[in-house]
């Protein structure tokens, strides 16, 4: 027969298995579930910022006046991202510095940079600024604006300014008296100024000048190619039907008077084939003495002065 001290040595052996079988377990559930975590909140991480770098290359694609990106970076910590963009300006081949973006993305939520795409308005509000580097923002002025109090009666006539910006290389923003189309416009604009960007318009009587630059529509010219340009801009279009960033709306007291979602359905529904597009607006670059020629032009309904640099000798110029 066992004495009691032979047992109770047995039950304390049992007893230090249970807790060091138990202990082993917590620990093993504790990692598990903490790995689990982790991955479920990376995944959703991930998503999101999937979603901000799919809205960005959407809508770089459509929007954005002559505004172009590079140098990605993603900077990740414990379950947040940032994303950084570099953007430049091309002024007639010559690339112009521009604010940057930096978004973020996390398990439960995804930011876009709007204070990137802000423009600081002026108290007559027709010259408008961006934030960061105060670089000159050129401005489209939509015909379909009969409010005189909310912009028409100020809309920009800039277009005598620039010959007196002697050196320079100057972007400029047309908006014209009624929509034309591509082969139209090339027998209006002078053949030595650069067709950057091409604007197709709003389907609201807004004020377009108040509108963030992300919200400005349009085609970017790609290797000289309107049909190529046009390709890759329906592309994009479709994509950003489905996005869920950059969806905004305006009110008043009135009501709704401006919406991104439709202003996106409009775009998908009239512009289907490049032979549909009759343009509202362009930007162009090139040497200041050579926009005097577009003086006095009636289609020429407002006109906006962007970025502007100093023309150095050493530069190649995409038209002389």
């Amino acid at each position: 027969m066992e004495t009691f001290e032979i047992l109770a040595r047995k039950s304390r052996k049992r007893l230090m298995r249970r807790v060091i079988i138990w202990s082993i377990a917590v620990v093993l559930s504790a990692v598990g579930i903490y790995t689990g975590t982790r991955l479920v909140l990376d995944k959703m991480t991930n998503s999101h910022l999937t979603e901000i770098m799919n809205y960005y290359d959407n809508r770089s694609q459509i929007a954005y006046p002559n505004l172009y990106f590079n140098n990605t970076i993603q900077a990740t910590n414990d379950f947040s991202n940032l994303y950084q963009l570099s953007r430049f300006k091309d002024i007639h081949g010559v690339p112009a510095s521009y604010d940057s973006i930096t978004a973020s993305a996390g398990p439960t939520f995804s930011k876009i940079d709007h204070m990137a795409d802000v423009v600081s308005m002026t108290g007559d509000r027709t010259i408008g600024y961006n934030l960061k580097q105060h670089m000159k923002v050129p401005l489209f002025f939509n015909t379909k604006n009969k409010d005189k109090a909310d912009g028409l009666a100020t809309r920009a006539q800039e277009l005598p300014l620039v010959k007196k910006m002697t050196g320079q290389l100057v972007e400029v923003a047309l908006s014209f008296d009624k929509p034309y189309s591509y082969d139209e416009l090339q027998s209006m604009l002078p053949a030595n100024l650069k067709q950057n960007w091409f604007w197709l318009g709003s389907y609201s009587e807004y004020d377009t000048s108040k509108l963030d630059i992300s919200n400005i529509f349009g085609i970017k010219m790609q290797k000289n190619d309107i049909r190529h340009s046009f390709n890759n801009f329906r592309l994009k279009l479709t994509a950003s039907l489905n996005d869920k960033q950059g969806i905004s709306s305006i009110l008043t007291s009135k009501g709704e008077i401006y919406n991104t979602k439709k202003e996106l359905a409009y775009l998908d529904k009239s512009f289907k084939r490049v032979e549909d597009c009759k343009f509202l607006g362009i930007i162009l670059t090139g040497k200041a003495e050579d926009f005097a020629q577009l003086e006095g032009k009636e289609w020429i309904y407002a006109s906006s002065i962007g970025a502007s640099i100093p023309n150095q000798p050493y530069y190649q110029l995409d038209r002389e």
